[in-house]
């Protein structure tokens, strides 16, 4: 039982992780183009 709960503790963990690097990626992503936005057309 405790190894289940382990590995569902990581599991969970793991992609909240996940999550957090995406968000992360995408807001740099966005920041990264609003300055070209503005000078493209």
């Amino acid at each position: 039982m405790k190894v289940k709960v382990l590995v569902v503790l990581a599991v969970l963990a793991w992609s909240l992780f996940g999550v957090g690097v995406a968000m992360t990626m995408i807001s740099l992503d966005e920041a990264l183009r609003k300055p070209k936005v503005g000078t493209c057309p």
